[in-house]
Order: C-alpha cells, then sequence, then structure tokens
C-alpha cells in the first residue's frame, strides 16, 4: 500500500507519474453507445478474486481483478494499462492485472454472478443498475468527497447516506442552436418556457422552409430520446417511484400523487406543444438527433457534447454559427438544475483488498492514462473534475479549442461555479429504488413511452401518464423480486 495516498483534486499534474508520458488511448466515448458490444463474457469464472496471496519475502502477490463493460478498444488498453502501471509503483505487492471486459450491459450480471462464489471482483466499472448492489459494495462517500469537487453535494447512492458509485465521467446536455439564425430573427436564446415557444414561432417566420426551428425526441423505443428530456422531467422534481422503507422492495408507484402528477402533466404539455415546431422524430436514435441538426435541417436540438465531436470532423462549417445553452424552464423556477447523468461508474466489491482498489482509482484518475482517455472521448465525455476540464492540454485539443467547445466550456463552468446544478444517476439524486434505471429507462421504456405518447398527440396527456401507471404497478413486483 502506498503510504502516502493521491488527491488528485489537489494537483493534477503531480499525480501524473513520469513513466506515464507515453500512454496513447485515443479513444473510451462509452457515454453515448448504442448498446453495441464487440464480445463481452458471460461472467463465468473457474476463480475469483477471494484474496488468497502467495507471498514472497519481500511483497506480497495479488491478482487484480478489474471487470469493466467497454466495448472501446482504447479504453480496455487504457485501463490494462493503468493497472499495469499501478502495480508497478505499489509498494509491497506484486501485481497481477486481471482484466475482465464485458458488454455494456453485463457488468451487473457479470458481478452479480461473482457475488454468488463468495469471490468478487476487486472493482467493477458499468451503469447504474451497480446500484443494486449496495448492500454488498464499499461506501464511496469518503473517496468523493476528499477526491472529486462533484457538482452538487446531492449525488449520491441508492440508500439513505452511503454512495456506491464513483463517476468515471459525466455526460452533460446542452441546447445548440444557430446564431445566425437567431439573429436573423432577432432572437436571443429562452430562458423560459413561454420563450421557447415565442422563439419558435419566430424562427418559423425567417428560416428556410426545408428547416424546423426545432428538434424534440420522441421515440418510444429509444431510451436515448428519454435522456435528452429528462431535464425537464427531473430538474422540476418529477418522480415514478418513492421508497418507503429501509428493504430493497420497500417502494410504491408515486406517479400517481397529486404533485407529480401534476409536474409531470405540466412537462407532456409543454413538449406536445414544442413537438408543433419539431420535425417528426418517433423513429430517431442518437445518430439523427446530431445528423438532423448538422443538415440544416432544425435550427435547434438538444444533446451532450458528442455533437461537438461530430462537428468538427463532419461540418466544420457549423462551428463558427453554434450556440450553446442550458434548457429553458417554467417562469419562476428557482431550484437546483440538472445537467446531466453519469453513464458509467465505479463500484468497489467488499474484499479483503478493498483499500487497494482505492488506491487504484485514486492513481487511475490523476494518471495519464485517465486524462488521454478523456481526449479520445471528446466533450461527450465531461471530466470528473473543474480542474480537469480546465487544464491546457483538454483544452488544446482540436474538439474542444473551437467556438463551440468554448462556449459548452463555459457553460459548465457556470454549473460548477454557481453550484446550482447537479449531476445525477441517470438524473436522479436519491433513488428511489436501485432499479429505477431498469423500469422507467431500462427495457420497459415505461418513460420513453410515455414521453413519447403524449409529446406526438399519439394519446392524451392523462392516458399517457395513466398508462406509465399501470405498467409500473404491473411491473415494480417482479422487478423487486429479482434483486432482492
Amino acid at each position: 500500500m502506498t503510504a502516502n495516498r493521491r488527491r488528485f483534486i489537489k494537483g493534477v499534474g503531480a499525480a501524473v507519474t513520469a513513466g506515464l508520458a507515453g500512454c496513447s488511448s485515443n479513444g473510451g466515448g462509452d457515454g453515448g453507445s448504442d448498446g453495441s458490444s464487440d464480445g463481452g463474457s458471460d461472467g463465468s469464472s473457474d476463480g475469483g478474486s477471494d484474496g488468497d496471496t502467495t507471498g514472497s519475502a519481500t511483497n506480497e502477490q495479488i491478482e487484480f481483478h478489474f471487470v469493466a463493460s467497454t466495448p472501446a478498444e482504447s479504453t480496455q488498453e487504457a485501463l490494462t494499462g493503468a493497472v499495469e502501471a499501478w502495480g508497478e509503483q505499489l509498494d509491497g505487492y506484486d501485481v497481477e492485472p486481471r482484466m475482465e471486459f464485458v458488454g455494456v450491459t453485463a457488468a451487473s450480471p457479470t458481478l452479480n454472478q461473482y457475488l454468488g462464489t463468495g469471490n468478487p471482483p476487486h472493482l467493477v466499472m458499468g451503469n447504474a443498475e451497480l446500484a443494486q448492489f449496495y448492500q454488498s459494495v464499499e461506501d464511496t462517500s469518503d473517496f468523493l468527497d476528499e477526491n472529486f469537487d462533484l457538482p452538487s453535494a446531492d449525488y449520491g447512492g441508492p440508500v439513505g447516506d452511503k454512495s456506491t458509485v464513483i463517476p468515471d465521467h459525466f455526460v452533460v446536455q446542452a441546447r445548440y442552436y444557430r446564431k445566425d439564425l437567431f439573429d436573423e430573427a432577432g432572437i436571443e436564446p429562452a430562458d423560459t418556457w413561454s420563450g421557447q415557444v415565442a422563439n419558435a414561432e419566430a424562427l418559423r417566420e425567417t428560416i428556410p422552409d426545408s428547416m424546423e426551428p426545432e428538434l424534440i425526441q420522441a421515440n418510444p423505443s429509444n431510451t436515448t430520446t428519454y435522456l435528452q428530456n429528462h431535464q425537464w422531467f427531473h430538474t422540476l422534481g418529477v418522480d415514478y417511484i418513492e421508497r418507503t422503507g429501509e428493504a430493497m422492495d420497500d417502494v410504491r408507484v408515486s406517479l400517481g400523487d397529486e404533485e407529480e402528477r401534476a409536474n409531470c402533466s405540466d412537462i407532456l404539455n409543454h413538449l406536445n406543444e414544442m413537438y408543433q415546431y419539431s420535425v417528426e422524430t418517433v423513429n430517431y436514435g442518437f445518430t439523427d438527433m446530431i445528423s438532423t441538426y448538422l443538415e440544416d435541417q432544425v435550427a435547434v436540438t438538444n444533446y451532450p457534447g458528442r455533437l461537438i465531436d461530430n462537428a468538427v470532423d463532419q461540418a466544420p462549417d457549423k462551428l463558427d454559427v453554434t450556440g450553446v445553452t442550458k434548457f429553458p424552464m417554467p417562469e419562476g423556477f428557482d431550484g437546483k438544475y440538472l445537467a446531466g447523468h453519469n453513464p458509467q461508474m465505479l463500484t468497489v466489491p467488499q474484499t479483503e483488498q478493498s483499500d487497494l482498489a482505492f488506491d487504484f482509482l485514486e492513481f487511475y484518475f490523476g494518471s495519464d492514462y485517465y486524462f488521454d482517455r478523456l481526449l479520445g472521448a471528446g466533450p461527450n465525455s465531461t471530466p470528473v473534475t473543474q480542474e480537469l476540464l480546465n487544464d491546457e492540454r483538454l483544452q488544446s485539443h482540436e474538439t474542444w479549442d473551437n467556438p463551440v467547445g468554448q462556449e459548452y466550456t463555459d457553460l459548465l463552468n457556470e454549473f460548477w461555479d454557481n453550484d446550482n446544478y447537479y449531476i445525477a444517476q441517470y438524473g436522479r439524486t436519491d433513488p428511489a429504488s436501485v432499479y429505477w434505471s431498469t423500469l422507467v429507462n431500462g427495457s420497459n421504456v415505461i418513460g420513453p413511452t410515455m414521453h413519447a405518447n403524449a409529446t406526438t398527440g399519439r394519446t392524451s396527456v392523462d392516458e399517457a401518464i395513466d398508462g406509465a401507471i399501470e405498467h409500473l404497478e404491473e411491473d415494480l413486483p417482479g422487478i423487486a423480486s429479482e434483486y432482492v
């Protein structure tokens, strides 16, 4: 164990060891993945990380088992290189990396299998479903407090005050708009819903007939579309299920409560009104949401930083005419603003070497391996600290060092400086249930279906909400029994 554990937030450069300078990881944009995998793992193994060692006279031997759900080869190389470099400088241990890369949705079932054998890995990288294992993983609260300047104190775990995950990066949504078209229409980005409607009406009078004012996503089978509009739902406090006790299955459907339903109804009515100014997006995936803007089909779209990456490669002319702004809110809003979510997170299972896993994470986040991953991923992967965001090496990269990248950086710094926003696990600061993502954003796509039906007018707002409540009440017992 290293005697002086790193605190990378206090000095990123000091935490980067000289031996890492040759690291070359040019990718790893896992946030925004379409769910494809280049060959995962079923989690089976003939041996786990049970902590047994065969000590020598000087160093203790350890096989460091790291399960990571990432199909990106560059990310796999970066993680492997980081474990190897960390092991070489670790006092008192000889580390043999055991890297197990699985598909983007396979981390949770893989961990579940290992927990069943009593041999959990030392570290797991996966999605929000890892929160279900809160009873079998370490509390990460101290690590977060000591190492991260998180954008909000509300970021935490699924039960009580225990935090169970560590963000690898953030995906922060923004509104991208055509400055030249806004100037021609004589308008500025709107702060309120009524201003958003007024702007859409003004744009319709001045933009070419081949364009629509906005892109409002409404694909009921694609959770990505729902995530682009979850700012409104969660910033305004819409809840679907509520925890009623300490047990995993102590939850109830709360969307039918008067206040929750009213808030949800307000948002869906607004989305329905705005959809009258949108291209038809029922069959849109995440690539369509970017290309529609870059190909001059809409004047405004909502998306994370991946749009900037694509503009650099595919439509550099848009970099000089695109502005970046926040989502508008109802008149009088003064709460905390949801800026984005954490698509990929790390959790530390309870083992005899848990301290080693935390030591590795301190090394990793302060190393070139992590930093080069950020460079390769571009603005779609926002760094976990403001210091890293403003690091000259990042800001000089072509995906950040352009007019849109700089406006996006300014928006992120505004969020951090004002401390009036939060980053959450798929849109929640205090999940009522560790299986919230499965119910609302997962295979049952309850949230996207409700959102799409009401937005497009396929059903009335009340019918859309009633359908979501019905599905939640039907599915909640089965989901609970699966995870309890």
